[in-house]
């Protein structure tokens, strides 16, 4: 039977480290687990927000009611929601931003901006198979990995790998960033992945096409 570990969410990220991530692939070929990871699904990323993305709302809407699905959860091992949760990322910051290496103000940790679309922050609390990653304390974050989970603030991969997860399927965010970023380096870990491309919502055309046809696609991600 599968054992699940209850999670509890605070509005505090639980350490405010920031982890350095392996550049080791981890071999995973032994774990069977399967994890869904939601990217950022933040109010901040979604229209109205400080960088909203088109159509970031109607993908909220559609995982929230996605994830009630008991098929879907009973499918995945856990179920990981990231946020940006930043504190002081330095320079990833800008009155200038040049929206390549810098941005307006974003995901300040505990203002309505980090906290996750309701619909899915309302799902997400009610998952018991659900972990919480906190990622951009201070520095910029694109990928999941970079984060610290709700399990001791441990790593994601550490968190990961603990609970025998092989393959990933990532979701949320945006396509073209933080979407990207987590798929490239959960591969790089070892994991299988896999990008679920229609329940993920891009910055632009031309970059979120250049990110699932062909930056995921060469480094081995399966895009679905």
């Amino acid at each position: 039977m599968r054992q699940y570990i209850q999670d509890t969410r605070t509005t505090t990220p639980y350490t405010e480290g920031t982890v350095k991530m392996s550049t080791n692939k981890t071999d995973t070929s032994k774990n069977q687990g399967t994890a869904l990871i939601v990217v950022d699904v933040q109010n901040d990323f979604v229209e109205g927000g400080a960088l909203g993305v088109a159509g970031g709302k109607e993908l909220a809407n559609h995982l929230a009611k996605i994830l009630t699905k008991r098929v879907l959860i009973d499918s995945f091992d856990r179920i990981i929601f990231t946020q940006d949760w930043h504190v002081d990322p330095g320079d990833h910051f800008s009155d200038n931003p040049d929206f390549v290496d810098s941005w307006p103000v974003h995901c300040v940790a505990g203002t309505h901006g980090a906290e996750l679309v309701d619909p899915v922050k309302k799902v997400a609390g009610e998952i018991e198979n659900a972990t919480f990653v906190t990622k951009g304390m201070h520095d910029a974050a694109y990928s999941a990995f970079e984060g610290v989970t709700n399990h001791g603030g441990l790593s994601l991969e550490d968190t990961l790998k603990g609970m025998g997860i092989g393959s990933v399927t990532v979701t949320g965010i945006a396509t073209d960033y933080c979407v990207k970023e987590t798929a490239l380096d959960a591969a790089q870990l070892g994991f299988r992945t896999f990008v679920w491309s229609n329940m993920t919502r891009g910055v632009t055309p031309e970059t979120t096409k250049q990110a699932l046809e062909v930056t995921l696609p060469e480094a081995g991600i399966i895009v679905v």
